[in-house]
């Protein structure tokens, strides 16, 4: 449900702006569910350790639904863009947990098998995204694109909330007692930091570097990082990104690695339709289907690499520097593209950069996973998926 609206949208966004008279504001419907997306992601896996993995699946799938309601009725595009946000911090939840969950369950032998079949679902999903959104925008209304996630997203609730276990133990305290050992300063500043960085990059293309808009937000971003820091190191006695996590070497250079493929890869999802439509005049299904080979090769690596480790390579480091080789080779080629290349051009120099992310996906948790202690998985974990999509804000 989370993969499918990540890509269903992208090929109706420009015709979703163009019915709304609001071209000035069409990347914020992508910006703005990944935003809320990527704050709440560094979250949720604190937030699970206080009050359980269940009741925090719950409210992602609450939020995303609720969201998906807001985007299907919305009659201007600043009621879509509040709907995609209210849609994102359920998203952020729900991804997360998938994870963290996992790895409650799952010993660390079995953990890439598990993990390469969300990576399949995944690219499935992203596959068929793109297909769905331009039949829904080519045959019927960009509306359906929110229509159907109202559909699964209750379905979902409803299957979760009657059959899913708790797969942790929770000591038991009152409401009042969890909700003191969050770190409200931690998660203040740490939003904050996020949406004031991404305000002052959007700003910064619209009213110019040197406009109020855009130094107000990069000082609101440094505040707020320097607030994070120390609320982190000196204020928090259960912080929200505990320093024997994100000071570790090993883990810390996992983290740099994927805020780097962050860039790249939403980027490639939410833009290649636009330059598709734009540049090359497809329709919004065809841009969706010059997408397949980049989300075949992520599948290909994922599930490849799961059967591999351990048996025939022993680290999981190989795989990343093949996958950061793969991805600079089909940017490199991709950057070659104009108005005049062929079909395969288009979508053919992307499968290295599938296959870079489907070799980078499972391979940087179960690295991180290795190296953290018990106590800190989830909290580890959550930040590797909030880092992997990071950047890619920063991009757009």
């Amino acid at each position: 449900m989370v993969c499918l609206n990540t890509t269903v949208v992208a090929p109706a966004m420009n015709i979703i702006a163009t019915e709304l008279n609001d071209i000035g504001n069409q990347t914020w419907i992508a910006t703005a569910y990944l935003v809320a997306m990527n704050s709440f992601q560094a979250l949720a896996g604190k937030f699970s350790d206080v009050f359980g993995r269940k009741p925090i699946v719950l409210f992602g799938m609450f939020f995303f639904t609720m969201g998906s309601l807001i985007n299907a009725l919305a009659p201007t595009m600043n009621g879509l863009i509040a709907g995609r946000t209210i849609q994102g911090f359920g998203a952020g939840a729900i991804l997360s947990m998938l994870f963290v969950i996992i790895t409650d369950v799952a010993p660390y032998r079995l953990r890439p098998k598990f993990q390469s079949s969300l990576a399949v679902i995944y690219g499935l999903s992203s596959v068929i995204g793109p297909l769905i959104g331009g039949a829904f925008v080519d045959k019927l209304t960009w509306r359906w694109d929110f229509w159907l996630n109202v559909i699964l997203g209750g379905f979902s609730f409803s299957v979760t909330l009657l059959l899913f276990k708790e797969p942790i133990d929770i000591p038991k305290s009152t409401f009042i007692a969890k909700i003191k050992r969050i770190d409200w300063l931690g998660t203040l500043f740490s939003m904050s930091f996020v949406c004031c960085l991404l305000l002052g990059l959007s700003w910064g293309s619209a009213y110019g570097w040197n406009s109020s808009h855009s130094y107000g937000s990069f000082i609101g971003a440094a505040v707020s990082l320097i607030g994070l820091i120390v609320a982190e190191g000196w204020i928090s006695p259960e912080p929200l990104m505990p320093k024997e996590v994100v000071l570790n070497p090993s883990i810390l250079i996992v983290y740099v690695y994927v805020m780097c493929l962050g860039l790249s890869f939403i980027g490639t999802l939410y833009f290649g339709p636009v330059l598709y439509q734009s540049v090359f005049g497809a329709s919004s299904t065809q841009s969706g289907i010059r997408l397949i080979p980049y989300m075949i090769l992520l599948v290909v690596g994922s599930v490849g690499s799961s059967f591999l480790i351990g048996q025939y390579v022993p680290y999981m480091k190989y795989f990343l520097l093949l996958a950061g080789a793969s991805n600079l080779l089909g940017y490199g080629l991709f950057y070659t593209v104009n108005e005049n290349s062929n079909y395969g051009q288009q979508s053919g120099y992307l499968v290295f950069c599938g296959l870079a992310f489907g070799l980078s996906q499972q391979n940087a948790i179960l690295t991180v996973q290795k190296v953290a202690e018990r106590k800190y998985m989830a909290v580890a974990t959550t930040l590797v998926k909030s880092q992997l999509y990071n950047l890619s804000r920063c991009h757009q």
